[in-house]
């Protein structure tokens, strides 16, 4: 993964996502989390069960508004490379609203209160 090594922030988001690499059972509990949720099919291609997790954690990290999120993931390099999504996913706020708020987002807020 590359981070623009200049910015302090982008030494941080490397060391959570080293963090994250090692520790893959993460990813097992977001997708058991996510299968719990009553989803429907849409036929579009979703975001991978890793940038779900990377994403929600920017997003409480820098307490985001979901279009904050959006901005700084179309707008940041760093951000970007930190939730593993490719550029140019210009259907991003549908995919973050749609698919991540209703499966993953609620269930992260009530395991964190």
């Amino acid at each position: 993964m590359k981070f623009l090594p200049s910015y302090a922030i982008a030494d941080e988001l490397f060391k959570i996502s080293s963090w994250l690499d090692t520790h893959t059972e993460v990813l097992d509990w977001v997708e058991a989390d996510i299968q719990h949720k009553n989803l429907k099919a849409t036929g579009r291609n979703g975001m991978t069960i890793e940038s779900i997790l990377r994403s929600g954690f920017l997003l409480r990290y820098w307490q985001w508004t979901y279009e904050e999120l959006v901005f700084h993931l179309m707008d940041s390099e760093v951000n970007l490379g930190f939730a593993r999504l490719p550029r140019g996913l210009y259907d991003l706020n549908w995919r973050l609203k749609n698919g991540y708020k209703k499966a993953v987002f609620e269930g992260i807020q009530t395991g964190c209160n």
